[in-house]
């Protein structure tokens, strides 16, 4: 004769043990799916990055050598430069740049 306390007992624990399998399987169903979420986010954003238009130098602002790196800046030439306001408003910018002390006398040192 067996001891109805242990009996109990041990249909306890295997009613447990089964709880405990069908959760951990549940656990994982819901692990596989937070990951197939997170790749797919991160496919996602892979590819809207992709679509972001880049920046390329333009061929009268960079020269390319035979690699296909791109060289320093080279400015167009002061002979290019229109005559008329547009060309005075490019000439009136490169003396500021190139000495802004004397023509931007307002906007430079400690004031």
């Amino acid at each position: 004769m067996t001891n109805p306390v242990k009996e109990a007992l041990r249909r306890q624990a295997d009613k447990f043990e089964r709880a405990i399998k069908k959760n951990e399987t549940r656990l994982l169903r819901g692990e596989i799916a937070l990951g197939i979420f997170v790749a797919g986010a991160l496919a996602a954003s892979i590819g809207l990055i992709m679509l972001i238009p880049h920046p390329n130098p333009s061929p009268s602002s960079a020269t390319v050598d035979p690699q296909g790196a791109v060289a320093a800046f080279s400015p167009p030439l002061v002979s290019a430069i229109p005559a008329g306001p547009a060309g005075d408003a490019v000439r009136r910018g490169m003396a500021i740049f190139d000495d802004p002390g004397k023509n931007a006398a307002n906007y430079v040192g400690n004031a």
